[in-house]
C-alpha cells in the first residue's frame, strides 16, 4: 500500500511541479507556529483531499489503465481514512472541551454539541466569551476558514 501511495505522490509531485513553473503569480501564506494544530490540520486536509481526489481521478482514465485506476481508488481511501481520523480527533478535542465545563458524556450529533454550547453561554459566560474570542482571533487572522456558519452571527466588527 505504501508503494501504491509512493508511485501516485511521486507522480502528482512532478505534476504539481510542472504546474507551479507555468504560474507567473501564485501568492503563499505562511502558517506561523502560533497557530493550534487541528485548525492548520483541518485546512490542510480539507485542501488538499480536494486537489487530490479531483486531479489524480482525472489523470487516471481508460480501461487500459485499470491498474493505475485501482491505484488511485487505494490511494484516496487511504486519504479518506485520514480524513476521518482528523474528523473524530477534532470531534473529541470539542467533546473534552465542552467535558470539562459541564461534566456531561461525549456526544456526535451536531445538534446535541449545539444544544451543550447553548447551555455553556448561560452556565459558564466566562469560560463561553474566552473561547469565542479565541476563536474569533483565530477566524479573523486567517488560520480558520468557516464556510459553515452563517454570515450574519459574526459582524466585522467581531472579526477585527
Amino acid at each position: 500500500m505504501d508503494d501504491i501511495i509512493g508511485k501516485i505522490e511521486d507522480t502528482q509531485t512532478q505534476l504539481l511541479a510542472r504546474v507551479t513553473n507555468t504560474e507567473t503569480s501564485s501568492s503563499t501564506s505562511v502558517v506561523e507556529g502560533t497557530t493550534p494544530l487541528l485548525a492548520t490540520a483541518s485546512a490542510l486536509a480539507g485542501s488538499l483531499f480536494n486537489w487530490y481526489t479531483n486531479h489524480i481521478w482525472e489523470t487516471v482514465k481508460g480501461k487500459k489503465e485499470q491498474n493505475k485506476r485501482a491505484e488511485v481508488k487505494a490511494a484516496i481511501n487511504y486519504w479518506k481514512d485520514a480524513l476521518w481520523t482528523l474528523a473524530l480527533a477534532m470531534d473529541t478535542a470539542a467533546n473534552e472541551r465542552l467535558h470539562s465545563f459541564d461534566h456531561k458524556k461525549t456526544m456526535r450529533k451536531a445538534s446535541s454539541l449545539r444544544k451543550r454550547w447553548r447551555r455553556l453561554r448561560t452556565s459558564h459566560p466566562d469560560a463561553y466569551r474566552s473561547l469565542d474570542a479565541h476563536y474569533l482571533a483565530l477566524r479573523s487572522s486567517g488560520f480558520i476558514v468557516d464556510d459553515c456558519t452563517a454570515s450574519h452571527q459574526w459582524t466585522s466588527i467581531d472579526l477585527t
